[in-house]
């Protein structure tokens, strides 16, 4: 990691746009050069953070993704800040349309894509704790990647692919959002063929109705 000074970070912070900040400062910057600069803040004293800071883990998430051919951001460099208390990636934003967005047409077809993708991702052990249609981009390419990528488990060890337990915990985060839940519930059909597209899950369809019916906010 890169160390930021004070005047440094004044630097690319005066002519940024702030797109999302909270009580505790800025959260991301939109730089005049088309980029983007996100800052992180140790929510707690004593915590992993500190060991492998959330910057790093960003970062390092990104490669992970690109690895399995997974669209995503393109980190350019990672920083640590000690005169904000804060660490810092630095990265170009994924070109596309993100799935919640309005211009993007969200009809039967992308639902397949969607649950193809979110297959894809299970079987190949990546479970994307951010997952809703915020963070999901359809590329210029017409695939599909994420973004908001800091808090992603990958499971490494022993068979790849994600259990049953952790399927449906993931797509509980989709459900927390009422928009979301509708979007999908009213594409399941498409969704669940685009999940067993690529083989017989053990994510049934019943479980995915049973979903739709609840409320996990």
């Amino acid at each position: 990691m890169k160390k930021l000074s004070q005047n440094e970070y004044l630097v690319k912070r005066h002519r940024a746009e702030v797109v999302e900040a909270d009580g505790f400062g800025d959260k991301v910057l939109y730089l005049p050069d088309g980029t983007y600069f996100k800052l992180f803040r140790r929510k707690r004293l004593i915590s992993y953070s500190l060991v492998f800071p959330y910057a790093k883990q960003f970062a390092l998430n990104a490669l992970k993704l690109k690895k399995l051919g997974i669209p995503t951001v393109t980190v350019i460099d990672v920083y640590r800040i000690p005169s904000v208390q804060r660490t810092a990636v630095h990265y170009d934003a994924l070109e596309g349309c993100i799935l919640s967005s309005l211009s993007c047409k969200f009809d039967e077809d992308l639902m397949f894509k969607f649950g193809e993708f979110l297959r894809y991702l299970h079987d190949n052990g990546v479970y994307f704790r951010s997952l809703h249609f915020s963070n999901v981009v359809l590329t210029p390419e017409n695939n599909i990647g994420i973004i908001d990528i800091a808090d992603i488990y990958f499971k490494e060890f022993l068979t790849r692919s994600l259990s049953l337990r952790l399927r449906v915990r993931n797509f509980k985060h989709i459900f927390r959002y009422a928009e979301d839940q509708r979007i999908l519930s009213e594409r399941l059909e498409a969704f669940e063929k685009g999940y067993e597209s690529r083989g017989q899950s053990v994510v049934t369809r019943q479980i995915l109705e049973n979903m739709c019916m609840k409320d996990f906010k």
